[in-house]
């Protein structure tokens, strides 16, 4: 990030970088410095068996209902 204030706190997950590829990608913005590191990111963090690792729950239904675990 060039500003501080908007690095995000935790570590990172598949979904979540995923997603923001996608809104890179759907704003035209393919030829960036964003771009190369998440998809460097992606492939780095990318298992053996072709799956990615996610631990944390990152999506949400009805808040205080339910959330949802994406298995990549």
């Amino acid at each position: 990030y060039q500003e501080e204030k908007w690095i995000g706190h935790g570590e990172s997950t598949a979904s979540q970088t995923a997603w923001a590829l996608l809104a890179l990608l759907a704003a035209g913005r393919r030829d960036t410095a964003s771009v190369t590191r998440g998809v460097t990111w992606l492939t780095e963090a990318q298992q053996a068996d072709g799956s990615w690792d996610e631990p944390y729950f990152t999506g949400t239904g009805f808040p205080w209902d339910f959330s949802i675990n994406y298995h990549l």
